[in-house]
C-alpha cells in the first residue's frame, strides 16, 4: 500500500526542485530590491524630508 504523495516519487522530486529553484530566484530578487532600496531611500529622505517640513509649515 503506497501514500497519495509517493505516487510520483521522481515528479515529486523534480517539483520539489523546481519550487526550491524559484524560491531562490524569488529570495535573490528581493535582496536585489532591499539593496537597491538601502541606496535610493537616504537619498530620496535627504531631498523629500526638508520640502515636506516646509509643506507642513
Amino acid at each position: 500500500m503506497r501514500l497519495p504523495g509517493q505516487a510520483g516519487g521522481v515528479a515529486a522530486d523534480g517539483q520539489v526542485v523546481a519550487l526550491a529553484q524559484q524560491a531562490a530566484r524569488a529570495l535573490g530578487a528581493v535582496v536585489v530590491v532591499a539593496l537597491k532600496f538601502n541606496e535610493w531611500y537616504p537619498a530620496y529622505m535627504q531631498h523629500s524630508v526638508p520640502h515636506a517640513r516646509r509643506f507642513q509649515s
